[in-house]
């Protein structure tokens, strides 16, 4: 828990638990300033500094040889659709120029799931997870960008690959 965390805090932090405890990724809650920081940016427009926090994220991933595994706001126009896209994200443009391989998690709709149960009967359908993870973007090349069918517990904060997938199914 660090509320108020700046770049650098956050760059001192890991690199003491790197050193001491010999930690190997970095899990970062989400790309967003603090409510502090968007009272002193200034002259800084928002983005820009967004764009600060990614570069010092992907700096300490480099010189400490360890992921960095973050998250970011899914935008209104990319809630509740069932497949998203890198567009959909809030200040997409800044965290795309940094990340070298951006995912996805999102809802399956209901209209989706219905469908599902429909063609491959309720057990299947459920079966086949509640969410999908995407990967939308990938420096390397070579996207799925169909997805992972995942099962994803809000209750327990537990997601695990469903045990049925559904481009499996379609190969049949």
């Amino acid at each position: 828990y660090y509320p108020d965390f700046t770049a650098e805090g956050v760059s001192a932090l890991v690199r003491k638990y790197h050193y001491q405890f010999g930690i190997g990724c970095l899990i970062f809650d989400y790309i967003k300033l603090p409510d502090a920081d968007l009272q002193l940016i200034g002259n800084v427009k928002e983005h820009q500094a967004l764009g600060y926090l990614c570069v010092s994220l992907k700096n300490i991933a480099g010189q400490l040889g360890i992921p960095v595994v973050t998250a970011a706001q899914i935008g209104r126009g990319g809630a509740n659709k069932g497949h998203v896209t890198s567009s959909d994200f809030a200040d997409s443009d800044r965290i795309l120029r940094y990340a070298n391989t951006l995912m996805g998690l999102s809802s399956k709709t209901k209209d989706e799931m219905l469908q599902l149960e429909e063609q491959y009967g309720r057990d299947q359908a459920r079966a086949m997870g509640t969410h999908r993870l995407q990967i939308l973007d990938a420096r390397a090349g070579g996207t799925n960008f169909a997805g992972l069918d995942v099962y994803f517990r809000k209750e327990i904060l537990t997601m695990s690959e469903a045990s049925v997938q559904l481009s499996d199914l379609n190969r049949s």
